[in-house]
């Protein structure tokens, strides 16, 4: 054969192999080990990952008292917040302003029991409601519009993007491993993917006698990074799955704990389980930026906040106890919101009004950020009523 016909295939295999390398390394996960025992500090400060903050205090009327907000979900144009001690969902416009409510508590078609998450889909124009037993969809002007049963059993909701569901029930919850912990539901609320076996508890190591879940912390967290909904069950899996617009699983980060990671043997060991919990890492958060993996944790119940450098592959902590420590604008040190906490480059969290006047204006860090920012938290410290509906905010990450 011609030396042209060996150099193509010679070519062709090589440029074979190196695509394989590519798709390896993508799907290959990075490893983030905690070790509670070295709590190495950083000097990492929330002006080097945020472009801009922003409060919106939601307002504040007769008809919409707001405790403390359970659910949540943020569009371009509009905030709705479930408060669980109202009972009520609240929409409002981007700017805090009060609209209306969104249906009301009760066993018809058009109300919910109990609701666990709620959506906002500004493409199809209308809101869902999750409850525990269909969802509820109304147009974005309050008008119910229809509504589909589901059985959810013990699952959760862990988001809404590119018109599907994501949730996810914690490994053990399950009595035996035919169960699967995440699903993928399509915009009406039908199973089209089952992922990862659910991995069963035994009392004693003895697998005659199976045990339902018992928490050790929050059972599954969640995020959105790169319009891609992202998953991390807290107890008995250590794996951060990016769930794929093809609907695949894909293992992206493993968060090890070593000798203070949670096993099922722990789990299953009911006598003396909430005295081992203390001297093992219990995983609370876990948020995504360009550079960074933001993580939060407790070991002998202490909470730990932490981030990984994706460049130098290291894990340093947080000089604060609340989160980032905040020189951007003197307000307070910032953690996303446990539930719902980060949208793609923006990250949400919750202040309660008498939050402002509870606590002093911090000062340890002369504010770098723009002068509209810093102005607006010293007047929140000034003015704002303690008895007004909670602040949002929107942390927008660079």
């Amino acid at each position: 054969m011609p030396y042209q016909f060996y150099r193509k295939m010679l070519f062709g295999l090589i440029l074979i192999i190196l695509a394989i390398k590519v798709v390896s390394q993508s799907t290959s996960p990075k490893i983030v080990t905690i070790n509670p025992q070295s709590t190495t500090k950083g000097d990492l400060k929330l002006s080097d990952v945020v472009e801009s903050i922003k409060y919106i205090p939601l307002e504040t009327r007769n008809n919409c008292l707001i405790g403390n907000v359970t659910y949540f979900d943020v569009s371009h144009n509009y905030i709705i917040v479930y408060c669980s001690q109202a009972k009520n969902f609240y929409l409002f416009r981007k700017n805090g302003t009060f609209i209306r409510k969104i249906s009301r508590l009760g066993q018809g078609p058009s109300e919910y029991i109990e609701p666990s998450a709620v959506y906002i889909d500004e493409l199809k124009k209308h809101i869902i409601i999750c409850d525990f037993n269909k969802m509820l969809y109304f147009s974005l002007d309050g008008v119910f519009l229809n509504y589909k049963s589901i059985d959810l059993n013990q699952e959760m909701y862990l988001g809404y993007a590119n018109e599907r569901f994501v949730t996810g029930t914690p490994s053990g919850v399950f009595i035996d491993s035919t169960f699967y912990v995440y699903k993928i539901l399509d915009s009406q609320g039908k199973v089209i993917k089952k992922a990862k076996k659910s991995i069963p508890l035994y009392v004693g190591g003895n697998k005659e006698h199976k045990v339902a879940f018992v928490s050790f912390g929050p059972p599954i967290h969640y995020y959105k990074f790169d319009g891609k909904i992202h998953v991390k069950e807290a107890v008995l899996n250590d794996t951060v799955y990016e769930v794929s617009l093809n609907n695949l699983f894909l293992p992206k980060y493993v968060i090890k704990a070593g000798k203070y990671s949670v096993t099922p043997e722990i789990k299953s060991d009911l006598k003396r389980y909430f005295d081992l919990a203390r001297s093992y890492v219990v995983p609370l958060s876990v948020f995504e930026a360009r550079n960074y993996l933001f993580l939060s944790y407790q070991y002998k119940e202490i909470k730990y906040y932490c981030y990984y450098d994706k460049t130098t592959k290291t894990l340093n902590y947080f000089d604060s106890k609340q989160g980032i420590p905040n020189d951007y604008n003197g307000g307070f040190d910032f953690w996303p919101y446990h539930i719902s906490g980060q949208s793609n480059n923006e990250f949400y969290t919750f202040y309660n009004a008498d939050k402002f006047s509870d606590q002093p204006q911090q000062k340890k860090y002369a504010p770098k950020g723009s002068p509209a920012s810093i102005k607006q938290v010293k007047d929140l410290f000034q003015k704002m009523d303690p008895e007004a509906n909670p602040v949002f905010v929107i942390t927008k990450m660079k």
